[in-house]
């Protein structure tokens, strides 16, 4: 496990510096003196931007640079759309194209779909993100849907809603819904993103979403909506895509790389007013980078090109960062190691004084003693067929002045021995007083018992009756 944990650090701190490194780095050919505002930040797609670029795809300026290779290529258009020739994306897609549309004002696709514009809101403070009316978190997900791996809840702002064409029937897969109380009433329970078309093999990718602000700087640290752009840009680079056309509000962007807001000068904002408790989203963004970093070998990569742009005082602080964050994770994985664990109370006995002790040691033997009397006397009327104790201890000990009432037995082996046995079962009928025995001398007379039964069963235990009981007994049967 502390293997498992080092190599977790070791790959968080090359994220950290990752990250550290992009906003503090600055292309030397794109240098400026403008101080770009947080509103500014939070509405462009240079995050975007740096997950399709780190999947192995180049900026290009022109539309005629991606439709020559339609396989090799990507479209991405968010924001305003005024591309006019819809039917060209179809056939770019058919062609082996990815394209990414999203918008959220009105844009007619063509047999795409219909994009309606916004905003949604909502009055289920349920559905309200920080208490927003038109910013909705989106429940409402098809987790089977490559686009949603991973992917619990979206946070959506201002949004629109996504529409099928009035005179056609797109194959459409929904990915993610509106909730169902919605304003506009047109709106409730719309598709927000979908899939077109069921992609064959020479076929690429065609997603549509009814916000672009999904894929904003902004937006992508609240809900899931990090892991779906993520999610989103492998899908579209899938393919070995090497060229990308990036339109934001009609305009084509190059490289994240040459953007203003990419300056060590001026880093960009970090995100506010996060939701509480914010742990579990920032746990899952971070393992997100993690796997990332971890599958695509991006810092050594990244720190391979930009080494020698970067200032030595910017650098060393950033390294004593990161070794900063992953001792403190260290130390606090030892701590909650080093917790003891609780065990249950043991249970509370009532103290017994030794009379007591020895007094249930008394009872316990006085119970087999019981038992053992009472089997001992149904074998002597087993024996004699009579209920009287005298009868018994004359007819199967006998008299020695008279002779009367001796016991033979014939065919037993050892006959001394087991006229011992019977005397003893004889005595134990006979006594009147309690009688203590243990259970393993109790277990015995049961045995000894059964073979005195058996012994009469098989007619080798012979009980003489005595004169008294024989004339009784010719009596009856005169």
């Amino acid at each position: 496990m502390t293997g498992r944990l080092l190599q977790n650090c070791r790959l968080l701190s090359a994220g950290l510096a990752l990250a550290c490194v992009l906003i503090a780095s600055r292309p030397v050919a794109a240098q400026t003196t403008a101080t770009p505002s947080d509103d500014a930040w939070d509405f462009r797609y240079e995050l975007f931007q740096m997950l399709l670029e780190q999947n192995g795809v180049r900026p290009v300026a022109n539309m005629s640079a991606v439709t020559r290779h339609p396989p090799e290529s990507i479209i991405v258009m968010l924001g305003h759309i005024n591309f006019r020739t819809s039917r060209f994306l179809e056939s770019f897609c058919e062609q082996g194209g990815a394209v990414l549309l999203a918008t959220d004002e009105r844009y007619s696709a063509g047999r795409i779909c219909e994009f309606r514009e916004g905003p949604v809101t909502s009055l289920q403070s349920a559905e309200r993100y920080q208490n927003y009316a038109d910013c909705l978190t989106i429940t409402d997900i098809d987790h089977d849907h490559p686009v949603m791996t991973g992917v619990n809840s979206l946070v959506v702002n201002r949004t629109g809603w996504l529409a099928p064409p009035r005179w056609y029937i797109p194959d459409m897969q929904v990915a993610a819904r509106l909730p169902q109380r919605t304003l506009p009433r047109d709106s409730s329970d719309q598709p927000l993103l979908a899939t077109v078309g069921l992609p064959n093999i020479n076929t690429g990718q065609l997603i549509v979403a009814s916000d672009p602000s999904l894929f904003t700087n902004g937006m992508l640290w609240h809900g899931d909506n990090a892991i779906l752009a993520i999610n989103v840009s492998r899908i579209l680079c899938s393919g070995n895509k090497n060229k990308m056309l990036f339109i934001a509000d009609g305009v084509p962007l190059g490289s994240f790389r040459n953007s203003p807001m990419v300056d060590s000068n001026n880093p960009p904002p970090l995100p506010e007013n996060l939701p509480e408790p914010a742990l579990e989203t920032y746990v899952k963004v971070v393992n997100t980078v993690l796997k990332e970093v971890e599958d695509q070998n991006l810092p050594n990569q990244f720190m391979a090109d930009r080494r020698h742009k970067i200032r030595s005082p910017y650098l060393r602080r950033h390294i004593l960062l990161s070794l900063a964050i992953a001792v403190l994770m260290f130390v606090i994985w030892k701590m909650a190691a080093t917790h003891s664990a609780t065990h249950p109370a043991m249970p509370i006995r009532d103290m017994k004084s030794a009379h007591d002790l020895a007094t249930g040691h008394k009872v316990k033997s006085a119970e087999f003693g019981l038992s053992a009397s009472i089997l001992a006397r149904e074998l002597c009327r087993h024996l004699t067929e009579s209920s009287d104790p005298t009868d018994w201890r004359r007819q199967l000990i006998g008299n020695a002045a008279s002779g009367e009432g001796e016991v033979e037995f014939h065919g037993a082996s050892n006959v001394k021995a087991q006229r011992k046995k019977l005397v003893d079962v004889i005595e134990l009928a006979t006594n009147t007083r309690t009688v203590h025995m243990s259970r393993k001398r109790f277990e015995a007379l049961g045995q000894t018992i059964d073979q005195l039964r058996q012994l009469h069963a098989e007619g080798r235990l012979i009980v003489a009756a005595s004169a008294e009981v024989a004339t009784q007994a010719a009596g009856r049967m005169a």
